[in-house]
Order: C-alpha cells, then structure tokens, then sequence
C-alpha cells in the first residue's frame, strides 16, 4: 500500500468467492526505498454496505460535450464520461 493508493479494497477469498472486506483509508507515507513510516489505516466495508448500496443505485446523467477530446468530455482537462456522471435531479 502507498500513497496514491486511498480508496482500494482489501479483497478476501472466502470459498470460491472475493469479498470487499476493506477500504483504504490513509495510506503510510514511505521512505524512497519503500518502507513504511507508519501503519496505513483500513475501514470495514460492511460498514458502509447501505451507503454503497445507495449510491450504487442512483440514476445518474453524463454528458461529453468536447469533441476534440474523442470520447472523453471536461472543461480544461479530458475526462472519461464515467468521471463526468453528475447526479440526476
């Protein structure tokens, strides 16, 4: 785990399925060989099982209204029409 990493999932093998069992919350800052300076901080993803759920479910809208992007939309930077979604209201 490193920085950059915020927001990965620890997945477990539990039979022949993967669980979400973590979510990466504050990663450890390392030194330039790579070793951790602290412990990173994971959170119990069915903790939020609900909020995921939830947010999964919205109905959404994306637009991509830069064509000299080819497939990806943004103002002063392309983006990926998923990173574009804004909730529909």
């Amino acid at each position: 785990m490193y920085v950059g990493d915020s927001g990965s999932g620890l997945l477990c093998p539990i039979g022949d399925q993967w669980i979400l069992a973590g979510i990466l919350s504050v990663v450890a800052k390392t030194t330039l060989d790579k070793v951790p300076q602290r412990p990173s901080m994971l959170v119990r993803a069915s903790a939020y099982t609900d909020w995921m759920k939830q947010k999964m479910s919205e109905d959404v809208t994306c637009s991509n209204n830069n064509t000299r992007c080819k497939g990806l939309s943004g103002q002063s930077s392309c983006k990926s029409s998923f990173m574009q979604c804004k909730k529909r209201e």
